[in-house]
């Protein structure tokens, strides 16, 4: 074979551009196809994998770019992952920092509002593990029922815009018995 022939191919394949054909989240290795080559099976690059890992693998038909050393595609890397018409940036901010997932559910972050937002699809649910606790400063608003499975201490005072009731005695409604004017006390609700 010519070597300048051969020189030439080894470097059009130095990075070539592709898409996923398989991936084989087991093995953490996925085939790309580039014009008529189909890869063996590569490493895809992650953001970390060191003490500190992160896992997203690659999905089939996300393109991509091949990076070859010395122009090998057997001994190739993918570098996910490049917009396509079939898979447009979920949003159109120039700001914000927004990842989309396959069910819909939708994670972003406004810099400039200063604002993480979590939409989740119907039946989404999260769920926060921290054996230490959860601090939270500031204002919280919850928009639905809140479900306490153990006892509820406050440092503050409560105030609440409906009635309160405990077991079945209303706060603002309840009746007592035996009561008497003056610096009697009264029996209990009824």
């Amino acid at each position: 074979m010519d070597p300048l022939v051969e020189l030439s191919r080894l470097l059009q394949n130095l990075l070539r551009y592709g898409v996923v054909a398989s991936v084989d989240h087991a093995a953490r290795r996925c085939t790309v196809r580039s014009g008529a080559l189909v890869t063996k099976p590569l490493r895809w690059l992650t953001y970390r994998a060191g003490d500190a890992r992160t896992w997203w693998a690659p999905s089939v038909g996300e393109q991509v770019i091949l990076l070859c050393p010395g122009g090998d595609t057997a001994r190739g890397a993918v570098l996910p992952a490049l917009y396509a018409d079939n898979a447009p940036t979920p949003v159109d901010d120039d700001s914000a920092h927004i990842t989309q997932y396959p069910d819909g559910a939708l994670i972003s972050y406004a810099p400039e509002k200063h604002e993480v937002s979590v939409a989740l699809p119907s039946g989404g649910k999260v769920i926060l593990v921290a054996p230490a606790g959860v601090d939270i400063t500031g204002n919280t608003r919850i928009a639905g029922t809140l479900h306490v499975t153990q006892n509820v201490s406050v440092d503050a005072g409560i105030k609440a815009a409906d009635d309160v009731v405990a077991g079945t005695i209303s706060l603002q409604h309840h009746k007592t018995q035996g009561v008497q004017p003056g610096a009697y006390l009264s029996g209990e609700p009824i």
